[in-house]
């Protein structure tokens, strides 16, 4: 577990995202290009199969219309009809088996792509969990289970119990004056009315004074 954390922290999740979006979009054009490549008579059989059905409703409409009036046996009228599957099953051949084996391989490739991208959402949760001072194996957990949703509603809870130091980035308990990262004072007190304002507002909020740049605070003790 100890090997698992550590390969987890040091993960650069950005640059694993753009790696996946770009085995994505190779699937998407080598996978998908070949396999429709090859099924490309059963496209056009299955074209060709839906247009004549369409043209025999319509024949079949303007029938009903001229011909079946009251007096005529409406029994008749469900009969000689197309339906839709029985066309495809008797117009589509079966597909070659290098087409089957190429959606086959598309098929579980996507699978796997899905599966890289539902365990990348929970390692990023568990680490941003970490850095953001929360339970990184909590996190984890809602990660797999509610992979997006999670990482959403993770988003919006941070940014309610913590706030982000402007100086490295790290975040910080909304409480902290200082960050436990770099040191750098969270909160400044404006010169003019006392009212404390964050440490990158320009201006005080309460009475729009222009506040004075204060350095990095840092401290040698915690």
């Amino acid at each position: 577990m100890k090997n698992l954390h550590e390969k987890i922290m040091a993960a650069d999740f950005g640059r694993l995202l753009k790696g996946w979006i770009i085995a994505g979009l190779c699937l998407a054009f080598l996978g998908g290009g070949l396999s429709a490549a090859l099924l490309a008579p059963q496209i056009r059989e299955t074209i060709s199969a839906v247009q004549t059905v369409q043209q025999q409703k319509e024949r079949w409409r303007q029938w009903e219309h001229d011909f079946l009036r009251d007096g005529h046996d409406r029994r008749e009228k469900s009969r000689g009809r197309l339906k839709v599957k029985d066309v495809l099953r008797a117009s589509v051949t079966r597909p070659s088996a290098a087409a089957v084996l190429s959606m086959g391989v598309t098929a579980l490739l996507v699978g796997l792509l899905a599966l890289a991208f539902w365990l990348l959402a929970a390692a990023w949760l568990y680490q941003a969990a970490v850095l953001s001072g929360m339970s990184g194996p909590l996190w984890g957990v809602l990660g797999l289970l509610g992979n997006v949703f999670a990482a959403v509603f993770f988003v919006v809870l941070r940014g309610f119990l913590r706030k982000k130091c402007p100086a490295c980035g790290r975040w910080q308990d909304k409480k902290a004056a200082y960050c436990t990262t770099c040191g750098n004072a969270l909160s400044r007190s404006c010169q003019e009315c006392g009212t404390g304002c964050p440490a990158d507002d320009r201006f005080c909020s309460a009475c729009g004074v222009k506040l004075e740049i204060a350095g990095a605070k840092g401290r040698e003790k915690c």
